[in-house]
């Protein structure tokens, strides 16, 4: 044997075994990292969806605080309609006092 060759099977012999164990424990670590990343994926999926669900709840209440606002308007612009009337309706009877009271009075004289 050339000393070539005894140079080469002494580096097999020291470094093949220690690559076999790195290349082990590289095959495990990236298990684990697969693992990690499929429970980030699921994690992400899970996060997706309860938001979805909630933009979803959030419409809602926003439909129905408008509903609310809206039937709330109208009641209030009616109440302002019956109190306008009312206010023209006292108006119009202070006018008819004050006619009948000048009617009273040219009675009277």
């Amino acid at each position: 044997m050339s000393v070539v060759d005894d140079v080469r099977k002494v580096i097999q012999d020291l470094v093949t075994p220690d690559m076999r164990a790195v290349s082990v424990r590289l095959d495990h670590v990236e298990q684990r990292l697969n693992k990690v990343e499929d429970a980030i994926k699921d994690f992400d999926r899970k996060m997706e969806k309860q938001l979805t669900e909630m933009r979803g709840a959030i419409n809602d209440v926003e439909v129905n605080l408008d509903r609310k606002a809206e039937k709330r308007h109208e009641i209030m612009v009616a109440q302002v309609k019956e109190v306008i009337n009312y206010a023209v309706v006292l108006q119009r009877m202070e006018q008819v006092e004050e006619k009948q009271k000048l009617l009273e009075k040219r009675l009277e004289q």
